[in-house]
């Protein structure tokens, strides 16, 4: 799910920089035993920032300082209910088919500070060229 504000009305201009990214993934192991590898129910948010709306210049426009709470709870076995909270700051570029992002995923409580240490993550994503012209662009100028 994602939601971009920048066609919000010139009265919430303030917020039109903004994007929000979210998404609810339950995640089920194709194992025999449960108690080795639990089902787990993960969600995110992310928040995003363009540059491209304060008239900075060339490059620097397609920068987007982001981050993202990361919640995932196990659904059952012995630990059932227990939730881990990561705080994902970073930085994404975005060019015309291309784009490029890095973060540190900071342990948020102390369950997620018992099972998992600080770490970095990378992405690389391509779009347009691999999709067909019906999915690009946004959704909802297609219902207008």
């Amino acid at each position: 799910m994602l939601f971009r504000s920048g066609d919000l009305p010139e009265g919430l201009r303030v917020l039109r920089p903004f994007m929000f990214m979210g998404d609810l993934v339950v995640h089920h192991p194709l194992t025999k035993t449960r108690s080795s590898a639990p089902n787990r129910l993960s969600h995110n948010l992310g928040v995003y920032y363009s540059f491209s709306y304060k008239g900075t210049p060339g490059f620097l426009r397609r920068f987007y300082p982001m981050i993202e709470w990361k919640v995932e709870r196990e659904a059952n076995g012995d630990n059932s209910g227990r939730k881990e909270v990561f705080v994902i700051p970073g930085i994404q570029w975005m060019g015309r088919s291309m784009q490029f992002g890095a973060g540190v995923i900071l342990p948020a409580n102390s369950r997620a500070r018992e099972g998992a240490d600080y770490g970095v993550i990378g992405m690389i994503g391509f779009f347009d060229e691999f999709y067909p012209p019906f999915l690009r662009g946004p959704i909802l100028d297609r219902f207008n």
